[in-house]
C-alpha cells in the first residue's frame, strides 16, 4: 500500500518495515492494492506500478488513479483504513514507535492518498472514504464540502442520509485526532440535521451520535454540556418503541460514561441507581412480543448478560472501592486480615490515604503485558502519595499443561519479579479449582474480579485516598497521557484537605483507539 503514495519499495523495506516489523500488514499491502484498484480491468495491467521494467516505484513517479473504478477505490480504501489502524496499534501499544511518529505517518498516508484521490471523477455518494481521510488531517472545510455534496444526491432514503450524518460524526469526533471545540460544534450541526429524521428508523444512529459527541465534549473540558448530552442521550429511550433498539440504547457501553459524569454530582449515586432500575425493565421485552417471536427469548438472556456487566460497573463510580482480596502478595507485605473466600487469603483495604492506579489482568492476555510495562515506567514519575498496584489471577494451567495453582504462582513470580523486576506491587488470585457441573475442574472466580464485572483485559482504575474509584477504563492507552490529568486532580483535592468526593470531577476515560483482550 504504501507504493500508493510514490514512495520506494524497497526504501520502505529499509527504513520503516524494520521498525514496523510487527505489523506485517502495512508492509505487504502494495501488491494487493495493485490488484484491488485492477480488479475490474485485468488486462489494464497495474494502476499503479513502477518504471518500465522495475517491480518498484521510483520516487519521483506521480500516483495516478486514472480510471480506478468505484469498487477498487472503495476496496483500496478499505486497505488503506486497515493498515492506518495497523499503525495505531503500534501507537496504543508503545510497539515500535513514539505517538508523534506514528501519528506523522499517518497523516502522511491520508494526505498522499487524498492528492491521489482528488484527481479521480467519484460519484457524489461515494466520497464518504475520502471525507474521512479530509477528517484524519484536519480538512474540515474538505469534510464539509464532501457531506454537502452526499446530501445533495436526488432521491437519498432515509438511512443514506442517517449514514452520511452519523459516519460524518463520528469522522470529525472519533477519527480525528485531536479533538477540538470547533469540530465538537460542527459535529454538533450535523447531529441536528439528524435529528430531523424519522426516530423510528434512526433511533440507534442517534444514540450513538449523540454519546460520541458527549464523550468528545467532556474531552475538551466541558462536563456540564457534556452532562446534558448525556441526559439527551438516554432521553431517548422512552421515545424508542422499537425493542430491539432501546435493548441496544439500555445495554450501551456509553452508560459508563455517563455515570461517570453522573457521578460527580451531588446526588449522582442515587441517579445511577434510579437508572439502573429504569434500563432493566427497558430491556424486558413485552410479554405479548415474546410469545410471538420465541426467538427473543435468547435475545433477551443476551441482552440481560450484557446489561448486568455495564449495571455492576456503574454502580461503582463515586462509591467505596472492593478491596483487594488475593491469596499471595509481591513487592509489598502481606495484609493481615484474613478472607475466608480461599485459603491462605488475605485482604487490603485501599482506604489508606495512597491514591492508587489499580490494574488487572491475567498472563494470557498479551496487551495486559504491555500494560504493566507501561505501568512500571510510569511509576518513578509519581509524586509522593501515588502508587499502583496490580491484580492477576491465576488460569490452571502453564504452557498447555495442567498446574496447581501454587505451581502457577511460581511461575508467575519468575516471569514478572526475576525476570520482568516489576517493582510495584502485585497481588494474585491462586484460589483452588472447584468442581464444575459438567465434571471437570476450574480455578474458583476472584471476589475482587467478580465485584468490579472484570471482562476484558487490561482494565484499570484509579481510587482516590478515602478508597473512592474515580477513574475507568478498558483497553490499552498512553497511560502517560491518560492519567495524569486525573491524577493531578486528585491531589489538588488532597492538598486542599477536601474530606469528600462528591463534588470532585471524575474524567470519562479513553474508550476510542484502545485495545483490549477479551476474557
Amino acid at each position: 500500500m504504501i507504493s500508493v503514495f510514490s514512495i520506494n519499495t524497497a526504501r520502505i523495506r529499509l527504513r520503516w518495515c524494520r521498525q514496523l516489523s510487527v505489523l506485517g500488514l502495512v508492509c505487504t499491502t502494495a501488491p494487493l492494492m495493485n490488484r484491488v484498484l485492477a480488479q475490474d480491468g485485468a488486462s489494464r495491467g497495474p494502476m499503479i506500478s513502477g518504471p518500465a521494467g522495475s517491480s518498484a516505484e521510483s520516487e519521483d513517479t506521480p500516483v495516478s488513479a486514472a480510471g480506478m473504478t468505484p469498487a477498487g477505490y472503495i476496496g483500496a480504501y478499505d486497505m488503506l483504513r486497515d493498515s492506518v489502524h495497523g499503525l495505531h496499534l503500534a501507537l496504543n501499544g508503545h510497539l515500535v514507535m513514539d505517538r508523534d511518529s506514528v501519528k506523522t505517518i499517518v497523516d502522511s498516508m491520508a494526505r498522499r492518498w487524498i492528492t491521489a484521490l482528488e484527481q479521480t471523477d467519484i460519484a457524489p455518494f461515494q466520497r464518504m472514504p475520502m471525507t474521512l481521510l479530509y477528517a484524519r488531517v484536519g480538512q474540515d472545510a474538505n469534510v464539509q464540502d464532501g457531506v454537502r455534496a452526499m446530501l445533495a444526491k436526488p432521491g437519498l432514503s432515509v438511512s443514506e442520509r442517517a449514514w452520511i450524518l452519523s459516519s460524518a460524526i463520528a469522522a470529525l469526533v472519533e477519527t480525528a485526532d485531536p479533538t477540538t471545540p470547533a469540530r465538537v460544534q460542527l459535529a454538533r450541526t450535523y447531529l441536528s440535521q439528524l435529528e430531523l429524521l424519522p426516530l423510528a428508523s434512526t433511533g440507534f444512529q442517534r444514540f450513538v451520535a449523540i454519546t460520541q459527541i458527549m464523550r468528545a465534549t467532556a474531552e475538551v473540558g466541558d462536563d456540564a454540556q457534556a452532562l446534558r448530552d448525556g441526559w439527551h442521550a438516554f432521553g431517548l429511550l422512552p421515545q424508542v418503541s422499537d425493542y430491539e433498539t432501546r435493548a441496544q440504547i439500555a445495554s450501551s457501553k456509553s452508560f459508563l460514561k455517563f455515570a461517570l459524569l453522573l457521578s460527580a454530582q451531588r446526588s449522582g449515586t442515587h441517579i445511577i441507581d434510579s437508572l439502573v432500575t429504569v434500563f432493566r425493565k427497558t430491556i424486558t421485552p413485552p410479554a405479548e412480543l415474546l410469545a410471538k417471536d420465541t426467538a427473543l427469548r435468547r435475545f433477551e438472556k443476551e441482552r440481560r448478560e450484557s446489561f448486568d456487566i455495564v449495571a455492576k460497573r456503574v454502580v461503582f463510580f463515586g462509591r467505596p472501592a472492593a478491596p483487594f482480596v488475593a491469596t499471595h502478595w509481591f513487592n509489598q507485605p502481606k495484609p493481615s486480615l484474613v478472607s475466608n473466600a480461599a485459603p491462605d487469603a488475605r485482604i487490603e483495604s485501599l482506604n489508606d490515604g495512597v491514591i492508587r492506579i489499580v490494574g488487572m489482568g491475567w498472563y494470557g492476555c498479551p496487551w495486559c503485558h504491555r500494560a504493566m510495562a507501561q505501568l512500571q515506567k510510569l511509576r518513578p514519575k509519581l509524586p509522593k502519595g501515588v502508587d499502583i498496584a496490580y491484580y492477576l489471577y491465576t488460569q490452571g494451567y502453564w504452557d498447555g499443561d495442567l498446574i496447581g495453582p501454587d505451581e502457577e504462582v511460581e511461575h508467575l513470580k519468575r516471569y514478572y519479579i526475576d525476570r520482568k523486576h516489576y517493582t510495584f506491587p502485585i497481588a494474585i488470585w491462586a484460589a483452588p479449582k472447584d468442581s464444575t457441573p459438567e465434571g471437570g475442574m476450574l480455578p474458583r472466580k476472584s471476589p475482587m474480579l467478580q465485584a468490579y464485572a472484570f471482562s476484558a483485559g487490561p482494565t484499570l482504575l484509579i481510587v482516590d485516598g478515602h478508597g473512592v474509584v474515580r477513574h475507568y477504563q478498558e483497553g490499552l492507552n498512553s497511560y502517560d497521557a491518560d492519567l495524569k490529568t486525573v491524577v493531578e486532580q486528585l491531589l489538588r483535592e488532597r492538598n486542599h484537605a477536601q474530606t469528600t468526593t462528591t463534588s470532585a470531577t471524575p474524567l470519562v476515560p479513553s474508550a476510542s483507539r484502545s485495545t483490549s483482550s477479551l476474557q
